[in-house]
C-alpha cells in the first residue's frame, strides 16, 4: 500500500520553534512500517527496511534521518494522521546511518513529571472534581498536551475530591489518569483518557452508543471470541485504607444477578488510601464492570476490501482506520468497543482487539503480569493503590 508519509519535527516537548525536520514518503514494500494503538491512544510505532525473513530493521531508512530522541512524530496515510508520538530510541547500522526509529504515543509522556503541589491553586476552591485535578495536572505538568475541546471530547467524570489535589500528590500524570479511570464517573462507568493526534487528551466515559460505528458479521474476520465469568460479582464491597487500618464502604448489588446467572460470588477490592467519595465511585465502577460475562475477541482485516469493517450504513473502511474507543456491533452480540489495534502496512494487514485485551498476546503480556502480582500482593494485605481481586 503507499501514500504513506513521515514527517518529523522538533521534540514538542521543549520550547523549540515548531518546523519540520523531515518530510518524505514511505513505500510500504520497501519500508517496514509497523504501528499501533490502544485506549491512551497511539502506542507504538517501529520504522526500518522490510526484508523477508530477516530482522524488521536491516537497512537504512529511504534516505539518512539524523532524528533528535523525542522527536515529534507524525505517520499520514493520505489526508489522515494515523500516529504521532515522539522518537524513543533509534537503530544505528554501519557507517553510524540511522537504520531504524521505535516511537512512542504522546500518553508515554504524561509519566515525566509527579504533582508536587499539596493544595490547590488560591483562585480554586475545596473540593474539586477529577476531571479539574486532572485539568489542573495537565497544564502544570505537561503543557505540551491540551484537553479536547468539541462535542463531548472531555467529559468531568464529576467525582468529587474534598481534599483537592491532595488525593494525588506524588503521582504522575499518567497514574493520576489511572487512578481516575479505575474510579470511574458518577454513573458507575469506566473512564477512557486517550492522546489523540493533535496532542489533544480527550476524557470520555465507556458507553456504549445506541448504534455501533461499525457492523460485522460472526464471519471469517472474527479470529477469536472468548467469554469467562472471572471476575464477575453480584456483590462488591470496597475496603479503603492500608494495612490494618482499612475501612469497609457499603456493599452495591447487582440486581437479579443470582436469578440471571445461576451464581452470586461477593468480592472485596481493596482500594489503598483513597477518600469516601472515590470510594463509592470505584465501588459502582466495579459493579458495572462485573455484571456481565468478561468478552475478548479479535477481529481481522486486509489490504481486500471484503474483510474490511464495514460502518452500520454498510461503507467499507480500509484496514488502518477503525481506532480503540469506537464500537463495534458483531452479529447479535453486545456491543463491544475497539480496545487494541496493530497495523502492519508492509504486509496489509490488521487487527482489532475487542472488548477486553488479551492477556495471553505478546505485547499484551504485561497486562497478565500486573494482574498477577495484584492478586500476589491481595493475599498478603493493602499498601497503597488500588489492587484488584
Amino acid at each position: 500500500m503507499s501514500g504513506f508519509v513521515l514527517r518529523l519535527g522538533p521534540p514538542a516537548m521543549s520550547s523549540s520553534a515548531s518546523r519540520v525536520l523531515l518530510d518524505i514518503g514511505l513505500s510500504a514494500t520497501a519500508t517496514d512500517i509497523r504501528y499501533s494503538w490502544d485506549l491512551s491512544g497511539p502506542a507504538g510505532l517501529a520504522l526500518g527496511v522490510a526484508a523477508p525473513g530477516r530482522a524488521p530493521v536491516v537497512g537504512p531508512l529511504p534516505e539518512p534521518v539524523d532524528a533528535p530522541l523525542r522527536a515529534h512524530v507524525e505517520l499520514w496515510q493520505g489526508e489522515t494522521v494515523v500516529w504521532e508520538g515522539y522518537v524513543r530510541s533509534r537503530e544505528r547500522g554501519r557507517g553510524g546511518v540511522i537504520t531504524g526509529l521505535a516511537c512512542v504515543g504522546y500518553a508515554q509522556s504524561m509519566a515525566d513529571g509527579w504533582l508536587r503541589a499539596t493544595s490547590p491553586p488560591p483562585a480554586l476552591d475545596v473540593p474539586l472534581t477529577s476531571g479539574n485535578v486532572f485539568l489542573l495536572a495537565l497544564r502544570q505538568l505537561a503543557p505540551w498536551l491540551s484537553p479536547g475541546v468539541i462535542g463531548d471530547q472531555w467529559q468531568d467524570p464529576t467525582v468529587v475530591h474534598p481534599t483537592g489535589r491532595e488525593a494525588f500528590a506524588k503521582m504522575t500524570l499518567s497514574q493520576i489518569a489511572d487512578q481516575i479511570r479505575q474510579q470511574g464517573d458518577s454513573l458507575g462507568r469506566e473512564i477512557w483518557i486517550t492522546c489523540m493526534p493533535g496532542r489533544q487528551v480527550w476524557m470520555r466515559p465507556k458507553a456504549a452508543p445506541l448504534e455501533p460505528r461499525y457492523r460485522v458479521a460472526f464471519d471469517q474476520r472474527v479470529q477469536r471470541w472468548t467469554e469467562s465469568e472471572e471476575g464477575m460479582a453480584a456483590e462488591v464491597t470496597v475496603e479503603r485504607g492500608t494495612g490494618d487500618a482499612g475501612t469497609l464502604g457499603t456493599t452495591g448489588v447487582n440486581a437479579n444477578f443470582g436469578a440471571d446467572h445461576g451464581f452470586g460470588p461477593s468480592v472485596l477490592v481493596q482500594a489503598g488510601a483513597i477518600d469516601a467519595d472515590a470510594a463509592i465511585a470505584l465501588r459502582n465502577a466495579e459493579l458495572a464492570r462485573r455484571a456481565s460475562p468478561r468478552v475478548s475477541a479479535t477481529l481481522a482485516a486486509s489490504r481486500d476490501p471484503a474483510t474490511w469493517l464495514a460502518t452500520r450504513h454498510g461503507v467499507p473502511v480500509p484496514y488502518w482506520q477503525p481506532l480503540p474507543g469506537e464500537w463495534v456491533g458483531v452479529a447479535g452480540e453486545l456491543l463491544l468497543p475497539i480496545v487494541a489495534t496493530s497495523v502492519d502496512a508492509s504486509n496489509g494487514t490488521a487487527t482489532y482487539e475487542l472488548g477486553e485485551p488479551d492477556p495471553w498476546l505478546p505485547k499484551n503480556m504485561n497486562i497478565l503480569a500486573r494482574d498477577t502480582v495484584a492478586r500476589y500482593r491481595a493475599m498478603i494485605a493493602a499498601r497503597g493503590g488500588r489492587l484488584r481481586s
